[in-house]
């Protein structure tokens, strides 16, 4: 999943709304979710984008921009989308901020698409051994997560505030769920009902008082005859990022570990259900 220092740069293009419309009407690719086109835009608008890319050498015109072709480099990079082994679907919210971003990898090469502001997207294409590094960058950094308050450090009166331990999965749900119906009773019944400790419950309640996003990450890809599956699911706080990861004790139910983790470690996390979709897929 790293990156070696003689890989070469990712190649990146920002195209504006009107810009990506028209490629991907003049290419016939399906647009990944999340990255939708301009819905019936006026042939003026794209007739002035057909005429921006191809002043950045982004596309060919003879006679109509409307009739544009992508050069070749980058009618490779929206392909690789389509011909993809594997997929992997970022999304972020966190603190009324949205992003997004879809990489692709088909055989040594890469692809992504990360959103922008207006509709406009931000396409690139590097070597699959930098997916990486390509990951990295589509998550958002710990100093993006701060506020301008602390709330976990003004709920338990500062101190160490990053959290860790160990809960079931159906804890973060339920507990938050039955506070909001029915407060302390509701929350004293779900402490009962899925036999929670009392150092669980301090630490659900941790991850509660500090979570300010979320950040998911979903992996898709041909493993051998079928479609293989995975998602990476981190929560965002003023401290940094919080990893939940499966950890089985035996008991039957869905535990998972919650602790901290930087942006760099998302190949780390990602690397087991990439190995086995490749894998899979050379089979």
């Amino acid at each position: 999943m790293s990156a070696d220092s003689d890989v070469l740069p990712a190649h990146r293009l920002v195209l504006a709304a009107p810009e990506w419309t028209l490629l991907v009407r003049r290419t016939g690719l399906a647009p990944p979710p999340g990255f939708a086109v301009l819905d019936e835009p006026e042939s003026d608008l794209l007739r002035v984008a057909g005429q921006a890319l191809a002043a950045r050498g982004v596309v060919t015109v003879d006679d109509d921009p409307l009739e544009c072709r992508p050069v070749e480099p980058v009618a490779a990079n929206l392909a690789t989308f389509v011909a993809a082994r594997v997929v992997i679907r970022v999304e972020a919210s966190v603190q009324g901020r949205s992003a997004r971003a879809v990489l692709a990898v088909a055989g040594p090469a890469g692809a992504a698409l990360v959103g922008l502001a207006e509709g406009a997207v931000e396409l690139s294409m590097f070597e699959a051994v930098a997916l990486g590094r390509e990951l990295v960058r589509v998550v958002p950094a710990e100093r993006d997560l701060a506020g301008t308050t602390t709330r976990l450090g003004q709920a338990f009166g500062g101190g160490d505030s990053r959290v860790s331990g160990r809960l079931p999965l159906a804890a973060l749900v339920e507990y938050t769920r039955s506070g909001d119906l029915a407060g302390a009773a509701g929350r004293a019944e779900a402490v009962a009902a899925l036999g929670l400790t009392a150092a669980q419950v301090r630490l659900v309640e941790q991850v509660q008082a500090s979570t300010t996003g979320v950040l998911r990450v979903l992996v898709s890809g041909r493993s051998g005859a079928g479609v293989g599956m995975a998602q990476v699911v981190w929560l965002a706080t003023e401290d940094g990022w919080l990893g939940l990861q499966a950890e089985p004790d035996g008991s039957g139910r869905r535990m998972v570990s919650v602790r901290p983790v930087a942006r760099e470690e998302i190949g780390v996390w990602l690397a087991p259900y990439l190995g086995q979709l490749v894998e899979g897929g050379d089979g």
